[in-house]
């Protein structure tokens, strides 16, 4: 069999963010070790002393079948008549100030000229520029990128605060647990990138430790498990149908249970409506990985039950693809048995909450570094409340109100083997 060509891939970044250019390749070697050869702007020979940046940058393009350009907050920007807002921080409970930042301009620039020079989305293998988004800890920064680049699928890069450079020839470097963090939610799309721009002739493009992690039939509830590049947790097994229920292993972001504060079911909510479309179809691009969640011809159906403490009814059997759990299925999967019998009789008036410190260590979840409540789907002491897991582990059968935003969302999905 013949072998492919190696794919050269372009890394540009702003000077700041030089430790994740250098992260990048790392990843891309160790995921394509043969059919990748990833350059850092940076490298020697690149930009020679002497030559025009300009210059240097076009024999990239020329040279590049592949390029990735990562956006950071390389510069903090401030309105002229911008009122100071202020945002709950996700990490801390505490009130910050919002700050806006927008990428080095230069990297913009050379990202735009990447992108009318080489790309050809239309063709087999076609050449194409690529740009990872930075998202930062917590909820009070924003990135802002120009509307130019509205519509174009970004790649997501989370920021480390505090994290320890390793030197490296002089220069700073992640280390590897910091780089997996860092690219944990983007190695999906990568994979699906790369093997869409390989030549057809030769090996498949898809990595050996992919592939083996795809196909591998001997998991069980308890065990880590990565799908379409994100970390999940097993819960359930289903031997007949030779598949598993996942559970997001952290929370992937904050969102509204429904959009507007009125009574409302899973059935109809807003957040059903998004993860079962725009989510589904964001998160998992590779239609090989769309394929494998079962739940498509309506074949998971799952049972909204009341609110066993407060009577609210949990309305009608929904059919999904993606879902969140349900108070009875976190206590089954993620408590113990005494939260089991508390959950058929509220031992009081007062209680509001169902918190052994057994059952809250498993449900603790993180929302970037640190511990953030997350949404079930059942309703809470109202129609107008929903039920949710809190930063502790808790569970809390009363809820918050649907139309919070920053709720965290945890999916979890059957998946066939």
């Amino acid at each position: 069999m013949a072998r492919q060509r190696t794919l050269k891939a372009f890394i540009g970044s702003s000077g700041k963010m030089l430790p994740y250019a250098w992260a990048l390749k790392t990843l891309l070697k160790d995921e394509f070790p043969d059919e990748i050869e990833p350059i850092v702007w940076d490298e020697p020979g690149i930009i020679p002393p002497g030559n025009f940046t300009w210059t240097s940058l076009e024999k990239a393009a020329d040279e590049s079948d592949i390029a990735f350009f990562i956006f950071g907050g390389d510069v903090q920007i401030k309105e002229e008549d911008e009122e100071q807002t202020f945002k709950k921080d996700a990490r801390t409970g505490e009130y910050a100030p919002i700050q806006h930042y927008v990428p080095n301009s230069n990297v913009l620039l050379e990202t735009g000229y990447f992108m009318a020079k080489n790309d050809q989305p239309d063709q087999p293998n076609g050449r194409r520029t690529f740009y990872f988004c930075t998202q930062f800890p917590g909820n009070h920064r924003k990135l802002i990128v120009p509307s130019d680049f509205d519509g174009i699928t970004y790649l997501p890069l989370q920021y480390l605060d505090g994290c320890v450079y390793i030197k490296e020839n002089e220069k700073d470097r992640l280390s590897p647990i910091d780089r997996n963090k860092a690219f944990a939610g983007s190695k999906g799309q990568l994979q699906t990138i790369i093997r869409a721009i390989l030549p057809s002739d030769g090996r498949s493009a898809r990595p050996a430790s992919y592939t083996a992690v795809s196909v591998m039939a001997n998991v069980n509830p308890g065990s880590d498990y990565l799908f379409g590049g994100y970390e999940w947790i097993v819960l359930d097994k289903d031997e007949v149908n030779n598949r598993v229920l996942l559970l997001s292993k952290k929370i992937f972001e904050q969102r509204r249970y429904h959009d507007n504060n009125e009574p409302v079911t899973w059935e109809e909510c807003d957040l059903r409506a998004y993860l079962n479309r725009d989510f589904y179809e964001k998160m998992f691009i590779d239609s090989e990985d769309r394929d494998r969640i079962a739940g498509a011809n309506g074949e998971i159906v799952n049972q909204n039950a009341k609110n066993q403490w407060f009577n609210t009814k949990g309305g009608k059997e929904t059919k999904d693809k993606i879902f969140l759990l349900s108070i009875e299925e976190v206590v089954k999967y993620l408590g113990v048995k005494e939260e089991l019998q508390m959950l058929e009789h509220r031992p009081n008036d007062n209680a509001w909450f169902i918190g052994l410190e057994e059952g809250n260590k498993k449900r603790i979840a993180n929302y970037g570094d640190s511990p953030w409540w997350w949404w079930l789907r059942s309703p809470g002491s109202h129609v107008v409340l929903a039920a949710y897991v809190g930063c502790d582990g808790h569970l809390s059968l009363c809820g918050y109100p649907v139309s919070i935003a920053e709720g965290g969302v945890r999916p979890a999905l059957w998946l066939n083997l």
